[in-house]
């Protein structure tokens, strides 16, 4: 019978209680950009993206550069 110190123990416990890490998803990046109020990130040109495309098809004739600029003074 083969017996370990407590100190190797503790290791071995240490080293298989460790979670790998998953990689961050797009959503995670999205949150933690919103929420930090990240300017020039991918919730940002989204954002921007998005509503110039929705204003686009109702008929608003804002131009996209005019559509950043609401973004980036208002927000």
């Amino acid at each position: 019978m083969q017996y370990c110190s407590a100190y190797e123990n503790s290791e071995k416990l240490k080293h298989t209680s460790k979670k790998k890490q998953s990689p961050k998803t797009l959503l995670d990046i999205l949150q933690d950009e919103k929420t930090a109020k990240y300017s020039g990130g991918i919730y940002h040109k989204t954002q921007i993206d998005l509503t110039y495309n929705s204003n686009h098809i109702e008929g608003i004739r804002l131009t996209h550069e005019q559509t950043r600029y609401i973004f980036e003074t208002w927000g």
